[in-house]
């Protein structure tokens, strides 16, 4: 299967030993996509793995160590070396998949920093009782970013922008955590 997607596999004793201090980013679109290139600006060590072969392929393409699999399962996560990364980074858009690999990878690495991407606020409080230790919300973000546009195309400034950015992210994740 792997020959005929033309997508590698975590497999067990291959590069497992070698990963180390390392984050995995699960989930190679453009959330993916741009924190990996931030990563290999600023000579950071991850490893990528998706799904979706298209972008396993486009992630070997970029010289990227990229791997198909599925971040929910245990032996994928082992074989990704989590107990010894820095961090995972779930950036797919199955809330569902993301709570269970949150839950893997919080049985495999108790102490590992599992930052999620949500889609919707209401997905936080499930997130973070999976063990997330960081949720990111997509709606949150929007929000933030077209007031954030909007105040300053309006002449508002800088100091009241972030005045009432730190308000909106302040005021969902209090109402994500009712």
């Amino acid at each position: 299967l792997t020959r005929l997607l033309q997508v590698r596999i975590p497999e067990a004793g291959a590069d497992a030993g070698r990963l180390h201090d390392h984050l995995i980013i699960a989930g190679y679109g453009l959330a993916g996509q741009e924190l990996a290139q931030a990563l290999n600006n600023c000579d950071k060590p991850f490893v990528t793995v998706d799904l979706n072969p298209g972008n396993v392929r486009l992630a070997a393409r970029q010289g990227l160590r990229s791997y198909f699999g599925d971040i929910t399962s245990p032996e994928v996560l082992h074989r990704l070396s989590a107990e010894n990364a820095r961090g995972l980074v779930l950036t797919v858009n199955d809330p569902d998949a993301t709570a269970r690999a949150t839950r893997a990878a919080r049985r495999l690495a108790p102490s590992l920093t599992v930052i999620v991407r949500s889609q919707y606020v209401a997905d936080i409080a499930g997130l973070v009782d999976a063990g997330a230790s960081k949720v990111i919300v997509a709606e949150t973000a929007a929000a933030a970013e077209v007031t954030a546009c909007v105040l300053k195309e309006q002449g508002v400034s800088q100091q009241s922008i972030d005045m009432q950015l730190a308000r909106i992210r302040t005021r969902r994740a209090e109402q994500a955590a009712e």
